[in-house]
């Protein structure tokens, strides 16, 4: 018999949406398992955050003020790489650059949204195979920064496209930057990078199970017997212990993510 759960609350911080159009439509978007925490400023902001977990932050495109908003938005990805990071106008601007700037500082930009379609997206928020509190916490306690960066950023991408493009583009480099960096610091591939971080992701979302067929398949693997061997071979190049018998089971987050930052030459600081 499944045993049934009470929908988990999306935790939103409303970002200098103050009394803007935009500030209303979110209201509008709020559902019962939505609660939403507003803050003005840009330094309350970045305190809110370093205190609590949101699972999304909303921004305006720009303040109300007129000034973008995206230099906040890059300080808010570095600070909690794990919230979604929304930008939204109700109207586009009269320039495209604010747009393009948020965008490249880590939020997804939404023009006009209906609130169907804003709610659609805090919804999308909190997903069987987003990273809960605890992985959050753990993620922060990575040294050096650049390696936290690096996993953050990538376990991000995995819970959005798995794209290259997209994994440099959260760090806010372009794809051959991100390849240069990783090297210089003695780090994997990008996409090798991405593939350890879908070892983790899957590991964090199957903390409850054993089966690394049942992991793969709930990651949307059409053939599980294949995605086994990956994660098999995944998990020896990175260290990640998987048991012993013909049916390997995955760790807790905690214990994969620490097999993986010891391989590539860094701590956890707790």
């Amino acid at each position: 018999m499944t045993q049934m759960h009470a929908p988990a609350e999306i935790r939103v911080l409303g970002a200098l949406l103050d009394e803007m159009p935009e500030a209303a439509l979110l209201a509008r978007a709020v559902t019962e398992s939505v609660h939403v925490v507003h803050e003005p400023s840009r330094l309350a902001v970045l305190g809110r955050l370093r205190t609590g977990d949101f699972d999304a932050v909303v921004f305006p495109v720009v303040d109300g003020r007129g000034l973008p908003t995206a230099p906040l938005i890059q300080q808010c990805a570095v600070e909690r790489s794990h919230s979604a990071l929304f930008a939204i106008c109700c109207a586009p601007p009269l320039r495209a650059n604010a747009l393009l700037a948020a965008a490249r500082a880590g939020a997804q930009v939404v023009v006009s949204p209906s609130v169907a379609e804003l709610a659609a997206l805090l919804g999308d928020c909190m997903n069987p195979y987003a990273p809960h509190d605890a992985t959050r916490r753990t993620l922060e306690t990575i040294e050096p920064p650049f390696l936290r960066a690096v996993l953050a950023g990538a376990t991000r991408t995995v819970g959005a496209d798995g794209h290259v493009g997209t994994f440099a583009a959260s760090l806010d480099v372009s794809t051959r930057t991100l390849s240069r960096q990783l090297r210089r610091a003695g780090l994997p591939s990008p996409r090798a990078v991405l593939a350890v971080a879908r070892l983790l992701v899957a590991c964090a979302a199957m903390e409850s199970r054993t089966d690394v067929d049942g992991a793969a398949s709930a990651h949307g693997q059409a053939d599980a017997p294949t995605s086994r061997r990956q994660l098999k071979r995944i998990a020896r190049r990175f260290a990640v212990p998987l048991g012993d018998g013909r049916h390997p089971t995955l760790p807790r987050f905690s214990e994969a993510l620490a097999a993986v930052v010891r391989t590539l030459g860094g701590q956890l600081t707790c």
